[in-house]
C-alpha cells in the first residue's frame, strides 16, 4: 500500500474493534473512524477503502437481515491493529462516547435509546467492558431496558464497583419478567428486583427516570436467593445437563424428554441455533467433549443410541457402531439398552452407563475417521 498503509490502516481501525457481525456503514463506521483517530472520514474515504484495501474486509448482514455491515476479515488483523494502539480501554471509551453521542436526545437532555442506533442498543454495553462507562450505563435504568438483553447480561458480571455489580444482579432476577411480560410493565418489574434484590440506588433511578410505572416497590425485605438465569425451550421434562466451551464462551447442554438436544449460552440462557433432533425416545444423558479439535455434543437415549454432534451447528459427526442383529444407522451408535450415562476425557474415551452395565468406548486419534472403536 506503500504511502496510503497509514490512511488504510486508520480507516480500518473502528472494525478492530466492532462487536456481532459487524459494524453498520452509515454514519457509525465514518464517526469511529474521525473519534478514534482525530483524522476526517466521510463515506468517500470508506469507498476509497473498499477500492484499495477491499481484501481486508468482509460484508455481512445483521440478524434481522435489515443492514449491511462490516468487519475484517481475519481476527489476526484486528488483534494486530489493536496492538498498535496505546490504550485499548481509552479507545473503548471514545467508541462509547461516539456512540452515546449519535442517539437522540429527550427533553431533559438524556439519550433517547429507544430511537438509538440498533447497533449502539445491542453492543453498547459489550464497549464499555473495562471502562468507567459501564457503571454509567448501568445507572441508567432506561438504558437497561432498551440494550439488547443476551449482550447486556454477558457485560454487566465484568463491572468491579459494589453498586454496579448490585444492578447486574437485579437486572438478571429481572430478566425472566422482561422476556416475558408486556414493555409497558418491565420498569416496575426493574424496580421491584432492585428492591428485592438490595440495589437501592437502581430502584430510586428508576423513579427519578420518570418512566411510567404499573405500579411502585417503596421497599421489600426480601430474601436473596443466588442470582440465576431461567433457560426456556425445551417442551418436556429436562433430564440431563452438561458444561463446556464453545468459541471460548461457556455453553450449557441439555436433553429432555421432548426427545431434543440444545444448546445454550450459559452466561444469558440464550439458545445457540436449533435443537438437535434425531433421537426418537427421550435423552436421558449428555456429555461434552472435543473430538478432531471441533466440540462435540455427545447424547445418549431411551432408544438405545448415542449420537455425537457438532456442537456449534447440530450435525452428526459419527458413524455407526451397531450390534449384529440391529440394522446400521449412519448418524448414531446403537447399543442393547436405553443409555442412562455418560461421561468424556480429553482423550477420547467415552465411559456408556446402560441398564446392562457399563462399556468403554475410544474414538479414534485426530485425522483418523469415524466410527469409534
Amino acid at each position: 500500500l506503500g504511502d496510503e498503509a497509514d490512511r488504510v490502516r486508520d480507516l480500518l481501525l473502528p472494525l478492530a474493534y466492532a462487536q456481532g457481525t459487524g459494524l453498520p456503514w452509515e454514519d457509525i463506521w465514518p464517526a469511529l473512524a474521525r473519534a478514534l483517530t482525530g483524522h476526517p472520514c466521510t463515506s468517500r474515504d470508506l469507498d476509497w477503502l473498499i477500492d484499495v484495501a477491499g481484501y481486508y474486509i468482509t460484508e455481512s448482514t445483521t440478524d434481522d437481515g435489515r443492514r449491511s455491515t462490516y468487519r475484517l476479515f481475519h481476527e489476526a488483523l484486528a488483534e494486530h491493529l489493536r496492538g498498535q494502539r496505546e490504550d485499548v480501554s481509552r479507545d473503548q471509551t471514545v467508541i462509547v462516547d461516539t456512540l452515546a453521542g449519535h442517539a437522540p436526545r429527550l427533553a431533559d437532555g438524556h439519550p433517547d435509546w429507544g430511537r438509538a442506533h440498533p447497533y449502539a442498543r445491542v453492543h453498547l454495553a459489550q464497549h464499555a467492558v473495562g471502562t468507567p462507562r459501564l457503571d454509567e450505563l448501568a445507572a441508567d435504568p432506561r438504558f437497561l431496558l432498551t440494550a439488547s438483553p443476551p449482550q447486556l447480561l454477558s457485560a454487566l458480571p465484568s463491572a468491579t464497583s459494589p453498586t454496579t455489580r448490585a444492578t447486574a444482579d437485579a437486572y438478571a432476577r429481572a430478566a425472566g419478567r422482561l422476556r416475558t411480560s408486556l414493555p409497558c410493565h418491565h420498569p416496575a418489574y426493574l424496580q421491584l428486583a432492585a428492591r428485592c434484590g438490595r440495589a437501592p440506588l437502581l430502584a430510586d433511578s428508576v423513579n427519578s427516570s420518570r418512566m411510567p410505572l404499573s405500579w411502585v416497590t417503596d421497599w421489600a425485605s426480601w430474601r436473596l436467593q443466588p442470582p440465576h438465569v431461567t433457560f426456556t425451550g425445551h417442551t418436556g421434562w429436562v433430564t440431563a445437563v452438561a458444561f463446556g466451551q464453545l468459541d471460548g464462551r461457556p455453553v450449557a447442554i441439555s436433553g429432555s424428554n421432548d426427545n431434543t438436544v440444545r444448546v445454550w449460552d450459559a452466561a444469558t440462557g440464550t439458545p445457540i441455533g436449533d435443537p438437535f433432533t434425531g433421537h426418537i425416545s427421550r435423552v436421558n444423558a449428555v456429555a461434552f467433549g472435543q473430538l478432531d479439535g471441533r466440540p462435540v455434543a455427545i447424547s445418549g437415549s431411551d432408544d438405545h443410541t448415542m449420537r455425537v454432534w457438532d456442537a456449534a451447528t447440530g450435525t452428526p459427526v459419527c458413524g455407526c457402531l451397531s450390534r449384529p442383529e440391529t440394522p446400521v444407522r449412519p448418524d448414531s451408535i446403537d447399543l442393547a439398552s436405553p443409555v442412562l450415562g455418560l461421561a468424556f476425557d480429553t482423550c477420547c474415551r467415552l465411559v456408556v452407563s446402560t441398564e446392562l452395565g457399563l462399556v468403554a468406548l475410544r474414538f479414534p486419534s485426530p485425522g483418523r475417521s469415524f466410527p469409534p472403536q
